[in-house]
């Protein structure tokens, strides 16, 4: 009895411990197979890998949201005005200015406030905005082109077909840009306000010759008087050139921006030429004819007629009902010039240009006194003789001849003539304004000298600047 409940019990135990082997296994497995690096401690706090899609969706989103607030920011009146210019807006500023609320990070820290930014540098023809973000060690920029596209809304937007896409690395200097030209616009007529943050154009540097030293100064304790505020616009020279200068220059006295744009200079004479037939005796020569008639020749044919033919050249006298067989119809403007024909005339007046503006983007009108012709005329349609001839024209037109004899017939052809329409009209052009701010050195402080190779950045992160002197 002993030995049997002794053996069950043993059996017993060895099930458990079994059990509890394969248990202790399966536990050790499981941890094996689960990857490590799922988590990582950050600021003592358990956080998904920075490398996670939500990670950098939070942060692009802050990004997008740094951007929006710029592109509504930079109206027409805070851009900068010369080719070379920037200004600059800060996170810290846009939260004062409630233009934003403040950003957090993945690890709910608050995004850097001065090294988080919007910029914006005048092209050309357009401007490149710059937004670069910095959130805890994370630090990323876009970059956007704006201009005043025909898409815009407003004076200023986003280029359409420029693609955002998030730099993986800054650059490790910043593109400098030289002298161009501005932007015009023509229909505004008045200047850009002048009170507005204006940062100057780069700083000129000399040129680098291989071999040789370069001045620098530095001046401390020197004291100025403030900036004087931008000067209104006044009309400069177009040689004029935008003039940055560093601030602890103590030559740095005076600073001048540009603006150009087109302008009414002046007027011209400017020239509508339009040309058409007008009907011209051009020769003559003898016939055998009806001695009752007169006969005029035009395209080789004879044409007979019953009242005196002339040129519309002679007839001069608007205000008479008929003059030379011709009579007066009266003033009629036309869109173009008419030719004259066999029976009628058109003598030229004047332009008529109450259908433009300023200019005119086409020919303007003409105006002609019209005049026709008051008789019969006909084609001779068979051989000059002693009998009837029958002739053709707008109706039979019967000539009997009462003898014949040897005339004088005209020759008549169509001459092509210009006629000239002249007025004056503006005369646009570029003109140039300059704002000057300036300000004066009170105490001259104390200045030093020193000679180095270019570019040598100890001395120019200390406060030392180029005085363009060079030496071999």
């Amino acid at each position: 009895m002993y030995t049997e409940e002794y053996e069950a019990k043993g059996f017993v135990l060895r099930k458990f411990l079994l059990k509890l082997i394969f248990v202790v296994i399966f536990v050790f497995l499981l941890i094996w197979l689960v990857p490590k690096t799922t988590y990582k401690k950050v600021d003592n706090i358990d956080k998904v890998k920075d490398s996670s899609p939500l990670n950098n969706q939070i942060f692009l989103d802050n990004l997008g949201k740094m951007q929006k607030v710029g592109v509504d920011y930079y109206t027409a009146t805070r851009l900068p005005k010369a080719v070379g210019e920037k200004d600059e807006i800060n996170l810290s500023e846009m939260i004062k200015k409630k233009l934003i609320v403040p950003l957090v990070d993945q690890h709910n820290k608050a995004c850097d406030i001065k090294k988080s930014y919007v910029r914006v540098t005048k092209l050309d023809s357009e401007y490149l905005m710059k937004v670069n973000l910095k959130c805890s060690k994370e630090e990323d920029y876009v970059l956007v082109h704006m201009g005043n596209y025909e898409y815009c809304d407003s004076d200023i937007c986003a280029k359409k077909e420029t693609e955002i896409a998030v730099e993986k690395s800054k650059p490790k200097k910043e593109v400098s840009f030289g002298t161009g030209k501005s932007t015009t616009n023509s229909s505004s007529s008045t200047l850009p306000a002048v009170d507005h943050k204006v940062e100057e154009p780069p700083v000129s540097v000399p040129e680098v010759v291989p071999g040789y030293q370069y001045e620098y100064q530095k001046t401390t304790g020197a004291k100025y008087s403030d900036w004087s505020r931008w000067s209104n616009w006044e009309r400069a020279s177009c040689n004029t050139t935008a003039y940055g200068c560093d601030d602890s220059n103590p030559s740095c006295v005076k600073k001048v921006q540009i603006y150009k744009r087109k302008e009414k200079v002046g007027t011209y004479d400017k020239e509508y030429v339009a040309g058409r037939d007008e009907f011209r005796q051009l020769n003559s020569y003898e016939q055998q004819v009806c001695a009752n008639y007169d006969y005029i020749s035009y395209n080789n044919t004879l044409y007979v007629i019953t009242n005196p033919y002339t040129t519309i050249n002679y007839v001069t006298n608007a205000n008479q009902a008929s003059v030379s067989g011709w009579r007066y119809e009266g003033r009629k403007s036309y869109a173009s010039p008419p030719n004259d024909t066999l029976t009628t005339r058109y003598k030229y007046v004047q332009a008529d240009f109450s259908s433009c503006n300023s200019t005119c983007s086409v020919a303007p009108k003409k105006i002609y006194d019209v005049y026709t012709y008051t008789g019969q005329i006909g084609a001779v349609t068979n051989a000059i003789s002693s009998q009837t001839i029958k002739t053709l024209a707008n109706q039979s037109l019967a000539v009997n001849c009462v003898g014949i004899t040897k005339k004088t017939v005209p020759i008549y052809g169509a001459v092509t003539t210009y006629e000239k329409a002249v007025r004056k009209e503006p005369l646009y052009g570029t003109v140039c304004y300059q704002s000057v701010k300036t300000r004066s050195v009170i105490n001259q402080g104390k200045t030093d000298t020193k000679w180095s190779s270019y570019n040598d950045v100890t001395l120019l992160n200390n406060g030392y600047h180029y005085t363009g002197n060079k030496k071999g």
